[in-house]
């Protein structure tokens, strides 16, 4: 992990700290944002902030991970609240976060991702969930229109969004939109920062956030608009998470409405093999009746996803969106049967595996 010594910053005058001294004696909570090359988008996630969290008492702890030029120190000048930390070098993702948690003043420090627009109140709900003692973390959302508009990015935006959670009870940790007790997080030792560009810091934690007895609560009302990766490397970073996933979780995989659910997870296996079969009725290897039975179960796997997309879209968009969860679930199965070869075969060590960048 990064140590404050790592940090530096433009030193703030006496007044300051004086000012900022009698802030932390109230101050329940601490934006913690990680930010590398991409000032506009943060300055942008700045803003909608400023306007969504009105009249609450926070700070914005934006960590410059290591940017060759200062136009994130450019936008973080004189925005109120706001404190700015530069890494000494290109770190990732989770030593950024996590040298923002030990730098925060907040008694609950929330992470958001930087290039992310703000629709909701995300600091007032996240104080409030965590004012129940039988949670010490809280996860809110995505909105269902994306940030990005595009023709996968729109649906990846319903497929995230569609896949949270029905009730209180949250499975897992979510980093780009996600409020955890401050102490708790650095008792536990913070994000694996071996993971850097490998996207699996968030199962990692949240496996360790289990077997720690903590509860992670869902709170509906906290709501961001995330921008998403195009298509060719959202499908890379699906086939090496779905492995990883699988490789976290072996034997003791537990089903849960942010990650996935069994339905989720048949209708990613059959999206995988309607490609074969219907390859397969073609040149007569199989009878079409195979087809039409898979095809249907995929159908009604994937009903509510679907019905999800009509609401937000129309009629008009089902096939687009059969189409794209094909090709996902397609990626997603390789992923996890490279998985198992891995397990079966044990060409690399674990750490190796799970450190592997996705894109």
């Amino acid at each position: 992990m990064a140590h404050p010594t790592d940090l530096r910053g433009s030193r703030p005058d006496k007044k300051k700290i004086i000012s900022l001294k009698r802030l932390t004696k109230s101050l329940p909570l601490s934006v913690v944002s990680p930010a590398y090359k991409n000032a506009p988008q943060l300055a942008g996630f700045l803003a909608s902030l400023r306007g969504s969290c009105r009249a609450t008492r926070y700070e914005v702890v934006v960590v410059d991970d290591g940017s060759p030029n200062p136009d994130i120190a450019k936008v973080c000048k004189n925005q109120p609240k706001v404190r700015y930390l530069k890494l000494a070098r290109n770190r990732g993702a989770a030593a950024a976060r996590n040298a923002g948690a030990r730098a925060a003043r907040g008694r609950l420090v929330l992470f958001v991702d930087s290039d992310a627009r703000v629709i909701s109140n995300i600091v007032r709900w996240a104080v409030r969930s965590l004012k129940n003692p039988a949670y010490g973390a809280v996860i809110g959302g995505p909105d269902p229109r994306p940030l990005n508009p595009g023709f996968f990015t729109d649906f990846w935006a319903l497929l995230k969004a569609e896949c949270l959670p029905t009730g209180r009870e949250a499975g897992s940790f979510y980093p780009a939109i996600g409020a955890i007790r401050r102490d708790l997080f650095l008792r536990l030792g913070g994000f694996h920062e071996k993971f850097q560009g490998a996207s699996v810091e968030d199962f990692e934690f949240s496996e360790r956030l289990k077997e720690a007895g903590i509860r992670t609560c869902y709170e509906p009302r906290m709501v961001v608009q995330f921008c998403y990766p195009g298509m060719l490397r959202n499908l890379r970073q699906s086939f090496s998470r779905a492995g990883k996933w699988m490789i976290l979780r072996w034997r003791k995989v537990s089903f849960d409405r942010h990650t996935t659910t069994r339905r989720q997870a048949a209708g990613m296996l059959l999206g995988a093999v309607i490609l074969p079969l219907l390859l397969a009725a073609v040149f007569g290897w199989i009878v079409w009746a195979w087809v039409g039975l898979a095809a249907l179960a995929y159908l009604v796997a994937i009903g509510p996803f679907l019905e999800f997309c009509r609401r937000y879209k129309s009629w008009f968009y089902i096939p687009t969106a059969i189409a794209l969860h094909v090709l996902v679930a397609n990626a997603v199965v390789a992923g996890l049967v490279r998985a198992a070869f891995w397990r079966m075969t044990q060409v690399r060590s674990l750490e190796e595996f799970l450190s592997a960048r996705d894109a």
